[in-house]
């Protein structure tokens, strides 16, 4: 950025230097001689080679001036055209730099979106286990809410919990398709005798369930939960958008 301008108007000191000029010419040469100069020639072209020798000076004087002015005027131009483009410069890197921190801040709140939900799908499973634990049985209630957590987990989570979520999902399946074939035969044993194969179904039925259940009981624990989810249940320790850096 220019830090001093020149500021020299040129056409004045032109002007002073013509009448400068004028005044050491007009004593040179004497009011009288000039005024007797002007009586007593009556030749016009003597007057005008005569006017035109005085005159010639302070003619080159305001060439220069104009020259000199225009290449001053020239001078401020590009100065100023230095000074802006260093002030376009400065608002690009403030412009980049505030789009740096839109975008720290806009993966901030994606990731405290994402633990979020991630927080809640593990309350909602703490929940779950603990009605399972407490009942020792799977209800209606618990099994909605266990699907409606689980539901999004996929979306949230990472391939280890995404692959337990889906093994959870499969052994409550397991569980409700068990308890939903013991109550059809129990249902049916009330009406007509079971035939051999009901009753081998009813027993497979069974243990199915008490099978799932016990997986159930050693594996949707608060401690397994906990060794499964806390290493994805960390805020994230760069959510800070530090200005420093950007």
């Amino acid at each position: 950025m220019a830090e001093k301008r020149d500021k020299t108007n040129w056409l004045l000191w032109a002007v002073l230097g013509i009448v400068i000029y004028l005044g050491i010419v007009g004593n040179a040469i004497g009011l009288d001689k000039l005024r007797a100069f002007f009586t007593d020639t009556t030749a016009l072209n003597n007057i005008g080679d005569f006017l035109a020798g005085i005159f010639a000076v302070p003619a080159f004087l305001l060439l220069a001036a104009a020259v000199l002015t225009q290449r001053q005027e020239l001078i401020d131009a590009r100065d100023q055209f230095d000074d802006s483009r260093e002030v376009t410069a400065a608002q690009l890197g403030q412009i980049e730099k505030q789009n740096k921190l839109a975008h720290k801040a806009a993966q901030a709140n994606y990731k405290l979106a994402i633990f979020d939900k991630r927080m809640a799908v593990y309350a909602k499973l703490q929940e779950c286990s603990l009605a399972i634990i407490a009942d020792r049985m799977l209800d209606e209630k618990t099994r909605e809410m266990f699907y409606t957590a689980t539901e999004s987990a996929n979306f949230v989570f990472g391939d280890d919990i995404t692959k337990y979520v889906t093994e959870l999902r499969e052994r409550h399946t397991d569980f409700y398709i068990a308890e939903h074939r013991i109550r059809y035969f129990e249902k049916k044993r009330q009406s007509v005798p079971l035939s051999i194969a009901d009753e081998s179904n009813l027993d497979a039925s069974s243990d199915l369930k008490e099978k799932v259940n016990i997986w159930l009981m050693n594996n949707f624990t608060f401690a397994v939960l906990e060794e499964k989810f806390t290493p994805s249940l960390k805020l994230p320790v760069d959510i800070a958008a530090d200005d420093e850096k950007v």
